[in-house]
């Protein structure tokens, strides 16, 4: 089932790309079936010919994940020729690293959750419907897209959360040149090792005497190191503990 969330308050029609260039006006249906949810564009020119365009995605390419839609046009002139599904959010991946080129204008947002398709456009198109769902008028209250999605999808918000949860236990807090640091001493002290266990490393002597040149271990002790795997490391197992603890909570 779609839900259509279309905004109450109309936005400027000059910050809508459609309006200028050749077209009079458009329309769009958003039609889900069978697990397909397909967009169909009208476009009308001002001498009453159209152009259609349609483009449909499987939902199980995209489940749990959160999208941008986007149309692509062909030049300056607004001649749009494509729509593209991009995937913007889930657990692992950032979700602010998505963003439009040249060319591309993103008109909406879609959450496949696990029986809803929340499609929520950045404005009002006119003659906007679906033809299986709901079209649901509401205020944004300047409030984006996305925003609109978190408070109406709990199961929106509940990624969102998870995200920001490893991004705040993880990632923030570490110091990379730290983390390079110690995860350094370990190799370096491995090849030692390797280099000292009898193993036949004559195939692979040039490494090991680079290696030794550039070991970090000429200019650390075993007292620095061993400070730095119960510092550093250690701060990385404990913010990874903290993430798994309200990963946990938020399920």
């Amino acid at each position: 089932m779609i839900k259509l969330y279309l905004n109450t308050k109309l936005m400027s029609t000059s910050n809508i790309p459609f309006y200028l260039g050749n077209y009079k006006f458009f329309t769009l249906n958003i039609d889900e079936s069978n697990d397909i949810l397909t967009f169909k564009f009208i476009f009308y020119k001002h001498d009453n010919t159209h152009i259609d365009l349609i483009k449909s995605f499987n939902r199980s390419e995209y489940a749990n994940n959160i999208a941008k839609v986007y149309l692509i046009r062909k030049s300056s002139k607004d001649d749009y020729r494509d729509i593209t599904l991009f995937r913007k959010y889930n657990n692992a991946d950032d979700p602010y690293s998505i963003s439009s080129n040249d060319g591309e204008f993103s008109f909406a947002l879609v959450y496949f959750d696990k029986d809803i398709t929340y499609v929520i456009p950045r404005f009002n198109f006119q003659d906007t419907y679906t033809t299986n769902g709901e079209t649901i008028l509401i205020d944004f209250n300047n409030r984006s897209a996305k925003e609109v999605l978190f408070d109406i999808s709990p199961s929106a918000l509940k990624i969102r959360n998870i995200w920001l949860a490893k991004k705040e236990s993880v990632g923030d807090t570490l110091d990379v040149k730290s983390s390079v640091s110690y995860l350094e001493s370990q190799i370096d002290i491995l090849y030692k090792i390797i280099e000292n266990s009898g193993i036949d490393i004559s195939n692979y002597k040039e490494i090991f005497d680079a290696v030794d040149k550039t070991s970090c271990l000429k200019v650390k002790d075993n007292a620095h190191i061993v400070n730095e795997l119960l510092t550093n490391k250690q701060l990385v197992r404990t913010r990874q503990k903290m993430y798994r603890k309200k990963i946990s909570e938020l399920n």
